[in-house]
């Protein structure tokens, strides 16, 4: 599965976070994936259970720090 977005001006890089167990998302950590050094506008979610959920947010990090977290996604594998 890939996730894609909107390139956001003056962004230097961007953070991802997501959960898998949708059921009640604020109880549970978000796993926040590795901060990229480039300005992709995509990610891959390769290895994740079939018929799941998947809440994904972004936001851009820049020379003013970090933007909010943009709204959240909520998919199902498929």
């Amino acid at each position: 599965m890939q996730a894609r977005w909107r390139s956001v001006e003056n962004a230097t890089f961007y953070e991802y976070q997501f959960v898998t167990d949708i059921a009640n998302p604020d109880a549970i950590p978000w796993e926040t994936l590795p901060i990229t050094a480039h300005r992709t506008v995509s990610v891959d979610f390769a290895g994740l259970p079939i018929g799941n959920f998947l809440s994904f947010h972004v936001r851009a990090i820049g020379a003013k720090g970090p933007s909010p977290w943009s709204e959240t996604a909520t998919i199902r594998i498929n």
